[in-house]
């Protein structure tokens, strides 16, 4: 995508070896849409090859901003049916076509049940495996404050977790700050996942200006490009707003960078 030459957008970083990400959380309305566009930006802002699959085919609004005219289609994305047999193989055939990307899965609320019960995301860790050096694969998993949203994490641990090299959890900081997310500080699962490593990342409320200017309207565009002057007059975003996305995107990468790094 076309970065801003009047604000400085996140320097160059090196990474370890790219990842398949899954962004999910199986609960509709926690952010999964917003927290994956926001990775995906990150990682393209920060000199990354990345690419996308959204798996959200009755709301794609991850692969609506990178497939946008204002984005400049720069960012290779699918859509991808994961309910489907056929939909995991065209995403075999995906990130083999872009094994040297990092490679964003936005996931769907409720998809968790086909998950735990067909086995095609066992098959897609089997198909990685051929490779002597096989892509590790990660979960980003949402989450809001209330019980059954940790529930669903807990029923996703214990069923196709094992599938995964690692599980990040991302309070979604839009509902409560990190001290108001009880349900998940005091359960035993933190624990065990930061045990392993795992980490628990607080992602930053955008300011709902910001937000709705970026994402409520059919001129949709990738965050850090809206902070060039031309690309933010074209959706209507004023200096204020500029103004707030920038500290925004500043407080992302603090907070996804202990994932990536």
């Amino acid at each position: 995508m076309a970065k801003s030459t009047e604000n400085p957008s996140p320097q160059p970083v090196t990474f370890n070896k790219p990842k398949i990400i899954f962004a999910h959380g199986d609960k509709g309305g926690v952010g999964k849409s917003m927290i994956a566009s926001a990775v995906i930006d990150y990682l393209d802002a920060t000199g990354q090859k990345v690419a996308v699959i959204d798996a959200d085919t009755q709301n794609p609004d991850v692969s609506r901003m990178f497939l946008s005219e204002l984005a400049g289609a720069s960012v290779p994305c699918m859509k991808a049916n994961l309910r489907s047999e056929n939909g995991w193989m065209d995403t075999m055939d995906f990130v083999t076509k872009h094994k040297d990307h990092y490679v964003v899965i936005s996931m769907p609320a409720g998809i968790g049940e086909v998950m735990n019960t067909k086995n095609w995301l066992a098959e897609f860790r089997l198909f990685l495996a051929q490779d002597e050096n096989p892509t590790p694969i990660e979960l980003l998993w949402v989450l809001n404050t209330g019980l059954d949203s940790v529930n669903l994490l807990v029923n996703a641990n214990e069923t196709y977790g094992k599938h995964f090299d690692a599980i990040h959890v991302v309070r979604n900081n839009i509902w409560s700050n990190a001290d108001e997310f009880t349900i998940w500080n005091k359960n035993p699962i933190k624990i065990e996942f930061e045990k392993k490593g795992w980490k628990t990342i607080d992602f930053p409320a955008l300011n709902y200006r910001c937000r709705d200017s970026i994402l409520g309207t059919t001129k949709t565009l990738p965050f850090t490009l809206a902070l060039d002057s031309s690309a933010a007059a074209s959706i209507g975003l004023k200096s204020s707003e500029i103004f707030k996305l920038k500290n925004w995107l500043e407080e992302v990468a603090s907070c996804l960078k202990p994932v990536f790094g």
